[in-house]
């Protein structure tokens, strides 16, 4: 089950990536592909972030501070790879 959850997050995700940076999909297509990338990874960071705001309150501000890292880490990620496939994909 876990297995399927994977491959069909990973099919949904990556699938709207491409669709959405790739010139030759028609706009709003692209639109709501992008939608649901930034969906899902904002999702993904809200709740990582509510796990830190949580860990600050209970006081464990070490564990609160590396989960921002973490959360600012993904983000720089996302972003990276979504410039890095508009740039693979207007090159072509």
């Amino acid at each position: 089950m876990e297995f399927l959850l994977e491959l069909l997050f990973e099919i949904i995700i990556e699938g709207s990536l491409e669709l959405g940076t790739h010139h030759k999909v028609p706009l709003p297509l692209r639109i709501l592909a992008l939608l649901i990338v930034t969906f899902v990874y904002g999702f993904l960071l809200f709740v990582i972030f509510m796990l830190g705001y949580e860990a600050a309150l209970d006081g464990e501000t070490g564990i609160a501070g590396m989960i921002y890292v973490i959360d600012v880490l993904i983000l720089i990620a996302t972003i990276y790879a979504i410039r890095k496939k508009f740039k693979e994909n207007n090159s072509k």
